[in-house]
C-alpha cells in the first residue's frame, strides 16, 4: 500500500509475484478506498484495510502477514493517522482427492472414462497425469476424461491442485480394472490324423480362459492339448480371456489336420525258396516315399522306392512291411505287412512209422541224448541212422518236438546244423511245471551231414524230446 505526493492517491491493493507474473490477490483497484472493519478479532471475507501509506508491516513465523497504522482512510473514509492492527493469513493448501466417477471395477478398453477431483475455488489450477493410459480431455480442469492404453493392467491417475493463493498439493492415484488385451492364440499344426495338436494363448496374471472349437470342443486351459486328432477336428478355435468381470475380445486360430495316406497294398509272390530272391512292390503314388522292413530276409535293392528286391533267409517265413510318407503333408500311412512262406527245397514227402529220435532224459539206448540242455546252451544233434533213417537224400523231417522237466521259463530254437547264425524265431516256448509239444518241419544241414542244432534260451535246464513221422527228399 502506498501514497503519492501532490495528490491524495492512497492504495490498498495486494499483489503476488510468482517469478514470472504478477497476480492481483486482494484490495481495491481504486485510490482512497475506505476500510471495512467488521468485528474486531473475527476473520471475515469482506474485511479490508483502508487505503493508506507509511504503514508498518511484517510476517510472523506461521506465515501470517501483519499491518499496523499509517496515514490513510478509516471506516468512514476520513483521512488521518491510523493505529489499527490487521492480520492476513494466506489460504492454506487443501489435499485434493482423485475420484473415479465410474464403478470401482471398470471394464474398458476403448473410449473415454470420467474422473474428477475437489473444487479448488476461483483461481484454482489442476494438473493431471496418467500411467497406463492417456488424458483425453480436461487436463487443466477439475473434471477430465481418460482412456486406458491397450493391454494395460491398470491406469494410475494423479492430479496436482493449486488454490488461488498458490498452494499446491498432489493427490493419490486410483486404479481402474481393464479388459485384458486381445488374445492372439496359436497352434502347432498342421497335424496328421492320429497325432497331437497343441493350442496356446498368451499368459495373463489372474486370468481364466474359455476355448471353443469344432465338434463341441471346449477347454479352460491356457494351453489345451488335442490328442489322436481327426480331420473333423480341423477348423477355427476361439478363445476369450477374463480377469475379474472383464472379458477380452475373441481371438481365433485355425488348425489344419491332414488325412493319412491310404495303407499301401504289397504285391509279392505266394511262396519263395530258402535263399531265393523276390520282388515286393506297392502301387505308384505321386509324392510318396517308402520305408521297407524285412524279417528273415535281406533288402538287396530299391530301398526308399516303391519296389524292392529281397533275398529270403534260410528259415521262413519272410515278413515284409512298408509305410508311405506324403511329401505334401509329411503324414505317414498305416503299416502294411505280408508274410511269405519259405518252401523247403524238397520234391517229395514220405511218411514213416512214428519213431523217437532223441530224448535227453535217456543215458543209453537208441534214443539216448543225455544230458538235459543247459542254460543258454546250443547243442548239435546228428540224425545218422536213427529210426532206420539214412540221412543221405533226406532234406527235412516232419517232427514233433517236446520239452519237459524245465527249471525256468524260456524258448527252444531248432535250426539247420550248417547255419552260421541262429534265426530269431522260436520253435517252442515253455514255462515251469508244464510239458509242451509242437509239430513242425525241421530242415537238416544242406551239406548232407544230417545235423541240426537246438538252442535253450532260458537260464535253467530243460529236457528235449524229438519224434519223427515223415521225411522230405
Amino acid at each position: 500500500m502506498g501514497y503519492a505526493y501532490g495528490e491524495v492517491r492512497e492504495l490498498n491493493d495486494l499483489w503476488k509475484w510468482d517469478g514470472l507474473n504478477w497476480t492481483w490477490v486482494g484490495g481495491s483497484d481504486r485510490t482512497g478506498q475506505s476500510g471495512t472493519y467488521g468485528t474486531k478479532g473475527v476473520p471475515a471475507e469482506g474485511n479490508v484495510p483502508g487505503a493508506r501509506s507509511g504503514v508498518a508491516s511484517w510476517k510472523d513465523s506461521s506465515g501470517a502477514f501483519w499491518l499496523l497504522g499509517g496515514d490513510g482512510r478509516d471506516a468512514l473514509g476520513r483521512l488521518g493517522y491510523l493505529n489499527d492492527v490487521w492480520s492476513f493469513v494466506p489460504p492454506s493448501c487443501t489435499s485434493p482427492v482423485v475420484a473415479i466417477s465410474s464403478p470401482a471395477a471398470i471394464c474398458a478398453k476403448d473410449g473415454a472414462l470420467p474422473a474428477s477431483t475437489v473444487d479448488a475455488g476461483p483461481g484454482g489450477t489442476y494438473a493431471w497425469s496418467a500411467t497406463g493410459g492417456t488424458i483425453v480431455s480436461g487436463s487443466g480442469s477439475r473434471e477430465i476424461t481418460f482412456s486406458p492404453t491397450a493391454g494395460s493392467a491398470s491406469v494410475g491417475l494423479t492430479v496436482t491442485v493449486a488454490n488461488a493463493g498458490g498452494c499446491a498439493t498432489a493427490a493419490s492415484a486410483t486404479v481402474v480394472n481393464l479388459i485384458p488385451a486381445d488374445p492372439a492364440p496359436t497352434n502347432d499344426g498342421p497335424a496328421c490324423e492320429g497325432g497331437t495338436l497343441n493350442l496356446a494363448t498368451q499368459s495373463v496374471v489372474g486370468a481364466t480362459y474359455v476355448w471353443v472349437g469344432p465338434g463341441g470342443f471346449s477347454s479352460s486351459e491356457r494351453l489345451p492339448v488335442l490328442s489322436n486328432v481327426t480331420t473333423a477336428m480341423a477348423g477355427d478355435y476361439d478363445v476369450t480371456v477374463s480377469v475379474a468381470s472383464c472379458v477380452s475380445a475373441t481371438g481365433r486360430t485355425t488348425a489344419v489336420v491332414h488325412a493319412l495316406p491310404a495303407r499301401p497294398e504289397i504285391t509279392v509272390p505266394a511262396t519263395i525258396g530258402p535263399g531265393q530272391s523276390l520282388k515286393a512292390s506297392v502301387p505308384d503314388v505321386a509324392g510318396m516315399t517308402w520305408a521297407w522292413s524285412v524279417t528273415n530276409g535281406t533288402v538287396m535293392g530299391g530301398a526308399g522306392t516303391r519296389e524292392i528286391t529281397v533275398t529270403a533267409g534260410e528259415m521262413g517265413p519272410v515278413s515284409i512291411s512298408v509305410t508311405g510318407t506324403s511329401a505334401a503333408t509329411g503324414c505317414l500311412s498305416d503299416e502294411a505287412i505280408v508274410t511269405i512262406p519259405v518252401a523247403l527245397l524238397a520234391n517229395r514227402f514220405y511218411t514213416i512209422p512214428p519213431c523217437r529220435l532223441f530224448d535227453t532224459r535217456e543215458t543209453a539206448g537208441p534214443t539216448a541224448a543225455w544230458p538235459a540242455l543247459g542254460p543258454f546252451e546250443s547243442r548239435k544233434f546228428t540224425v545218422g541212422t536213427r529210426c532206420t533213417l539214412a540221412s543221405s537224400g533226406v532234406r527235412a523231417l516232419a517232427v514233433n518236438q517236446t520239452v519237459t522237466g524245465q527249471t525256468s521259463s524260456g524258448e527252444l530254437v531248432i535250426f539247420r546244423g550248417d547255419l552260421p547264425l541262429m534265426p530269431n524265431t522260436a520253435s517252442i516256448s515253455y514255462c515251469v511245471g508244464k510239458t509242451r509239444a509242437n509239430n513242425g518241419i525241421l530242415e537238416l544241414s544242406r551239406i548232407g551231414d544230417g545235423t541240426f542244432r537246438v538252442y535253450n534260451s532260458s537260464n535253467g535246464t530243460v529236457d528235449f524230446i524229438l519224434d519223427v513221422s515223415g521225411v522230405f527228399k
